[in-house]
């Protein structure tokens, strides 16, 4: 999530000295961007710190993917993700079993997706009301088959 600073309301969109189209400049990387106006409709920030913490834990799916399932890196970056702005989805490191494959979250609908190496999808796991022991239970018997060793895995504490 970013949050960024912009021109003067009352010069917005005028071509105004040092002024950006955010949302064109992110439009790579961001699912999603919004101008906030005065008279917007401001999401509270109760619902803000919700939703953060609902994406924040539905990434651990991947991060622990990366921590047990990957090369480990000295730098610990087997365990972040990146951007897929084709998919429009955040993915892990290629995990490289059997049936190599990669672990992804589409940000929006809170959906965790297991792809091949190529980036189809081979199964898909919708998080909203479900607890992490169900989305760990569901993650674990699909990647179980792909040849991924499921013995510790386990999220990162």
């Amino acid at each position: 999530m970013a949050l960024t600073g912009q021109v003067n309301t009352q010069v917005l969109g005028r071509g105004n000295f040092q002024e950006c189209d955010l949302s064109a400049a992110f439009s790579g990387v961001a699912a999603w961007s919004q101008t906030v106006l005065n008279n917007s409709n401001h999401i509270d920030s109760q619902s803000l710190t919700e939703t953060r913490l609902q994406l924040h834990y539905a990434l651990q799916f991947m991060a622990a993917v990366g921590n047990f399932l990957t090369e480990p890196q000295p730098d610990y970056s087997h365990t972040s993700l990146t951007w897929n702005s084709e998919l429009k989805v955040f993915v892990s490191d290629l995990v490289n079993t059997e049936q190599p494959f990669q672990v992804a979250l589409e940000p929006v609908s809170l959906t965790s997706l297991v792809l091949d190496a190529e980036g189809n999808k081979l199964a898909e796991f919708s998080l909203p009301q479900k607890t992490l022991d169900e989305g760990m239970n569901w993650l674990k018997q699909t990647i179980a088959p792909l040849g991924a060793d499921i013995a510790h895995f386990c999220f990162l504490s």
